[in-house]
């Protein structure tokens, strides 16, 4: 049954950090000390641990790590790479970046802005990694530029701006054609998770056409181009939809209480990794091996 507190409450930023395009792993950290002291977040009172890909990939194909108590669950895909065909065309979003959003030059060479927050879920814990498309001026808070740090494999740059996740905004661009009809089933569900408070919807006005897909460019106008308050639409998607989200919060509980069992059964055993899948009935659960890691999944 749906309660006052199945619902996401407690909000706050714990840190954000550019990737940077590159071969070896660097990310630019910005901002103050609090959030430059990325190795001492505060996993403590945090029961489960994500990216903002799990829910829609819940019980399709993630992975879940039990870690002192807390749960981490990180999304599966066999695909890895994509391929898009000389007839096809994926450029609507590239268009609309490379005229519309400007990269500051302190965080140049990235190739995406992450940013993790905490919150409560029908009163569970949890601190969820999602990127952010873009932000709203005005965006410089505080500007840090310095020292790197080297981990093992890993090295953090201090560089950047602290945004204020009211200024943090989801970006969408279709085609004159297909619109945004959809808002409400596809894109508020995604606003809720991250509790973005603002959504961008770009409609292309046209397209032109190459022989080559890097010469394909959409074309997208001010007027077509609609910056919408979503504060409103996620507390009432969260109060339309209070049943189905009464019933993710009795997942995610059941989830978690099964995992740590599991995890003790195994005690320790490659990491206490789990493989969790949903075909067309209930899902299963697999205990990771490192042993059988090129012929598939040892069942417990």
């Amino acid at each position: 049954m749906a309660g006052a507190n199945d619902r996401i409450t407690d909000v706050q930023v714990i840190a954000s950090y550019n990737w940077k395009d590159q071969d070896n792993a660097c990310i630019l950290v910005p901002g103050e000390r609090s959030i430059a002291s990325l190795c001492a977040m505060p996993y403590g009172p945090m029961h489960l641990v994500a990216n903002a890909n799990w829910q829609a990939n819940s019980f399709r194909a993630v992975y879940a790590e039990v870690l002192d108590g807390r749960v981490v669950i990180t999304r599966t895909s066999k695909q890895t790479h994509g391929l898009i065909q000389a007839n096809e065309y994926e450029g609507y979003r590239k268009g609309f970046e490379e005229h519309h959003l400007t990269t500051q030059v302190d965080v140049r060479g990235s190739s995406s802005h992450h940013r993790i927050v905490s919150y409560k879920l029908g009163g569970i814990p949890i601190l969820l990694r999602y990127a952010a498309d873009a932000c709203l001026s005005p965006r410089r808070i505080s500007i840090i530029t310095g020292t790197e740090t080297s981990f093992d494999k890993l090295k953090v740059i201090k560089r950047g701006n602290v945004v204020p996740h009211c200024h943090t905004a989801e970006i969408s661009t279709r085609s004159y054609k297909t619109g945004m009809d959809d808002y409400d089933e596809q894109k508020t569900p995604s606003l809720w998770l991250a509790q973005t408070p603002t959504f961008i919807l770009a409609i292309s006005v046209s397209t032109r056409y190459s022989e080559t897909v890097t010469g394909r460019r959409s074309t997208f106008s001010i007027q077509n181009t609609k910056i919408r308050d979503s504060a409103a639409d996620v507390r009432k998607w969260e109060q339309d939809h209070s049943g189905d989200i009464a019933k993710l919060v009795d997942v995610l509980k059941d989830l978690l209480t099964l995992l740590e069992a599991k995890a003790a059964l195994a005690n320790g055993e490659a990491g206490s990794v789990f493989e969790i899948r949903r075909g067309e009935g209930r899902a299963n659960m697999w205990l990771r091996r490192p042993e059988l890691e090129l012929q598939g999944w040892g069942k417990t």
